[in-house]
């Protein structure tokens, strides 16, 4: 099943207002949202990297991480995650490794990889 326009907007508009809240705390401004088949939200997160002072807590990961949490389960093969920019690969093989159902992002990254 394919989530409705509308329901494809919403997604992007609250991934968008997620990143908003990494800003004022001196972030890299990342936000993401995991979706359910019907276009409910599982869960959202940004960047908390310079909050943590870990380099593994991109906003990818931690929703990853909080929607296998409140679903009770490793595998979230109903799901859809939006981010506003285009995950690293560390992020990459943790959505793999999900299996997160579809992947959409806003930005790609151009940063340039060794």
């Amino acid at each position: 099943m394919s989530l409705p326009r509308y329901e494809l907007q919403r997604s992007y508009e609250i991934s968008v207002a997620i990143r908003r809240k990494s800003i004022p705390i001196g972030e890299v401004p990342v936000g993401a949202v995991i979706v359910n088949a019907d276009g409910n939200v599982i869960a959202t997160a940004h960047n908390l990297v310079e909050s943590e002072l870990d380099a593994t807590s991109h906003a990818e990961c931690l929703v990853l991480r909080k929607a296998m949490r409140r679903l009770g389960q490793k595998y979230l093969e109903k799901c859809d995650l939006w981010v506003t920019l285009e995950p690293c690969a560390m992020c990459a093989g943790a959505i793999s490794n999900a299996r997160i159902r579809r992947l959409y992002y806003a930005v790609e990254d151009k940063k340039e990889v060794l």
